[in-house]
């Protein structure tokens, strides 16, 4: 295989700089470039990953790039760390942290890579600690992977880089960061104090970084088909607007079924959403049908969309039950699905043979390619997650797709569902403005030398 220009640079930059944040589009070749990093180290390496990626991506890439290297999975029952010497990459995905870090075993210290750096993001999991630990078992080359860095605020930040370089960049721990660049904020009724980047701060953020950090932008380096976001206006009939608007003020709707009581302002977006997606679930969390507004949309759509198959974003398992009332053997990867059955939709989605494939987000978001068998996302149900969002797009817009690729929403109008694609417009600003600049700062770094 023949590396691109682009990835020859960031080869260099992750052995010049050492700890390094490849901040890179979806698609643009993460894995390869970490690959020829550990090759030409001659280290062993720790990678940590999601659970799909360490079996696919990583395997498949390491055959393809560097079939020289010996690896082993640590996943299962069976998982072990037995005869690890002779492994030059360990594969384990970040809900074995804890396994791991019981463990009581002598080796030589591995390059370590964070795919998914985004992954951990937050300096309050259990997640984040145990690895905060582990600083001491990795060698001075750290790698951290993610085309979505900041997927909600700049303060995300913070955790992944510290896990690069020990809080050289952004400070020793929280409450210093949170001191230099961030303000405090609460609501009324709120136990506890929220923190955001103080925008005045923003920029120092951005100078702390960018000297680590390598940002690739598909447009910039690939011939990329164009993409197309259509918005899908839904409107709820008078009555139930009636009744969504009393749910909201009230938070309390009687039902025909069953009396539907929010508890407080956190749980209302969650019955706003159900509510616009269909149906709401009870207090037995039994959801109870209320309208067939979007299932219509996707029904027209599918009838239009000319045989072009059709990747469904789902939100909750009560729209999964009203849409197979209507397609009843639709096939869907979610949780709770075997990752054999997911292997299998996923390679029959690659070739073709499902024209609807419904999926959680959260369980295609990561390490998998999907741009093989179709070019069109429908978003029926939103997500607050940015990363989400984005990392779903990322399976059809990527490298080696060859059609025009459009992605879908179904909007209800004057609902919550508007509120949510104006907050991901929002965060995916913030997000842009970060990637803007680092990829501004490496080009005029480049040029110096």
């Amino acid at each position: 295989m023949k590396l691109h220009e682009y990835q020859k640079k960031a080869i260099q930059f992750c052995l010049d700089c050492k700890q390094t944040y490849l901040a890179i589009d979806l698609g643009m070749g993460k894995t390869a470039i970490a690959l020829h990093v550990i090759s030409q180290t001659k280290q062993k390496a720790f990678v940590f990953a999601p659970l799909r990626t360490i079996y696919t991506s990583w395997p498949d890439e390491i055959q393809k790039w560097t079939p020289h290297l010996k690896y082993r999975i640590l996943h299962g029952p069976d998982k072990t760390l037995v005869g690890i010497n002779d492994v030059d990459i360990l594969l384990m995905n970040y809900e074995s942290l804890k396994w791991f870090s019981q463990q009581n075993i002598k080796w030589q210290r591995r390059l370590v890579v964070y795919d998914e750096a985004s992954m951990v993001k937050s300096h309050s999991t259990s997640r984040f600690k145990m690895l905060r630990k582990m600083y001491i078992l990795w060698t001075e080359y750290k790698l951290c992977l993610s085309a979505t860095p900041a997927p909600n605020a700049l303060s995300e930040l913070w955790s992944q880089y510290y896990l690069l370089d020990r809080g050289a960049s952004l400070g020793q721990n929280i409450t210093s960061f949170r001191k230099q660049f961030c303000t405090a904020f609460s609501y009324p009724g709120m136990a506890f104090t929220q923190y955001k980047v103080d925008p005045r701060h923003t920029q120092r953020i951005y100078d702390l970084i960018a000297p680590r950090t390598f940002r690739l932008e598909a447009g910039d380096y690939l011939e990329m088909p164009p993409i197309t976001y259509n918005h899908i206006p839904c409107v709820l009939p008078p009555a139930l607007k009636k009744k969504y608007d009393k749910l909201e003020k009230d938070f309390f709707l009687e039902l025909e079924e069953s009396e539907i009581e929010v508890p407080n302002a956190a749980q209302m977006s969650m019955k706003l959403r159900q509510f616009v997606q269909g149906g709401l679930y009870d207090e037995d969390k039994v959801w109870i049908n209320i309208h067939n507004v979007k299932l219509s949309a996707l029904k027209e759509l599918l009838d239009t969309s000319c045989g072009t198959p059709i990747l469904c974003a789902i939100q909750f398992r009560g729209e999964l039950a009203m849409i197979r009332k209507e397609f009843p053997t639709v096939p869907v990867i979610a949780g709770g699905v075997p990752a054999k059955v997911s292997n299998r939709l996923i390679n029959e989605w690659n070739a073709g043979k499902l024209p609807l494939l419904l999926c959680h987000p959260g369980s295609l978001s990561h390490g998998v390619n999907l741009q093989s068998g179709g070019h069109t996302l429908l978003w029926y149900g939103l997500t607050w997650s940015l990363e989400q969002y984005l990392q779903l797009n990322g399976r059809l817009y990527r490298q080696g797709q060859l059609n025009p690729v459009v992605i879908h929403h179904l909007v209800m109008k004057e609902t919550i569902d508007e509120a949510v694609l104006n907050a991901l417009a929002s965060k995916d600003m913030g997000q842009t403005a970060l990637l803007e600049y680092i990829k501004e700062y490496k080009h005029a770094n480049l040029k110096k030398l």
